[in-house]
C-alpha cells in the first residue's frame, strides 16, 4: 500500500474548493513558560535560543529576529518561535480523534499524492506514515489534488474544512483566520515606516 493509501478512515469528502488549500498541518507547539523564554538577540550575534530540532523554513530566522527588534515582546516571540517550532493553530474544538477518507481526486491520482507526500517527509515538513495513530486525539483530514495551469501538474490540498461543522477550521476563531497585507503605497505614506528605509519595485 502506498503512502496515500494509508490515509483513510470513516468519512468520504467531496473535492474541496481552491480556498481550502493547505499543504500540511502539524501539531501546535505551545509557547515556552516564562522561566525559559529566550531574550531578544543582541545585534550582530546569534539568537540565544537554539532549538533541538528546528522546523525547515526558507526564512532566515536569525536575520528576521534582528529586524524585529522593537516589536512588542509577545509578537516578537510568536513570530520567531513560529518559524522555529511551528505556528499555533488556536484550535478550540474537542480534543478527540477523527479519521476521514481522502478526496476522490486523491484516489484517482494516488501516485501523485504518494510522490508529494514522500517529498514533504524527505524535507522534514510532515511526519509519517503511521501504522497506528501516534496519539489518541490524532485528527486526519482528507487530502486531494487540484490541477495546475501547466498540463499534468497538480497541487496537493489538505481539506481542513471537512467534515462540515466538525472540522479543524470550524474550531479556529475567525480573528485568527484573517490575513491583511500592507500595500506598497501605504508604506510610502507612513512616515514611521518610510524613515530610514529604501523602497524598490520591479
Amino acid at each position: 500500500m502506498g503512502i496515500a493509501g494509508s490515509f483513510t478512515g470513516g468519512f468520504i469528502a467531496q473535492d474541496a474548493p481552491l480556498s481550502t488549500s493547505v499543504s500540511n498541518v502539524g501539531s501546535h507547539t505551545p509557547l515556552p513558560s516564562a522561566h525559559n523564554q529566550s531574550q531578544h538577540p543582541v545585534k550582530g550575534k546569534s539568537m540565544l535560543f537554539q532549538p533541538v530540532e528546528a522546523l525547515p523554513t526558507p526564512v532566515k530566522v536569525e536575520r528576521l529576529a534582528f529586524y524585529l527588534e522593537g516589536y512588542e515582546a509577545h509578537l516578537y516571540q510568536e513570530l520567531i518561535l513560529g518559524f522555529v517550532q511551528g505556528f499555533r493553530l488556536y484550535f478550540e474544538g474537542p480534543k478527540v480523534g477523527q479519521f476521514s477518507k481522502n478526496l476522490l481526486s486523491a484516489m484517482q491520482h494516488p501516485d501523485i499524492v504518494d510522490s508529494k507526500l514522500t517529498k514533504e517527509i524527505h524535507e522534514g515538513r510532515i511526519r509519517g506514515p503511521f501504522e497506528h495513530p501516534p496519539f489518541d486525539n490524532f485528527k486526519v483530514s482528507p487530502l486531494g489534488v487540484i490541477p495546475k495551469k501547466q498540463l499534468g501538474e497538480y497541487r496537493m490540498i489538505h481539506h481542513l474544512s471537512f467534515p462540515y461543522g466538525g472540522s479543524v477550521n470550524d474550531f479556529i476563531p475567525s480573528e485568527f483566520c484573517l490575513v491583511h497585507y500592507a500595500s506598497f503605497g501605504g508604506c510610502q505614506n507612513d512616515k514611521e515606516v518610510r524613515n530610514g528605509l529604501h523602497f524598490g519595485q520591479d
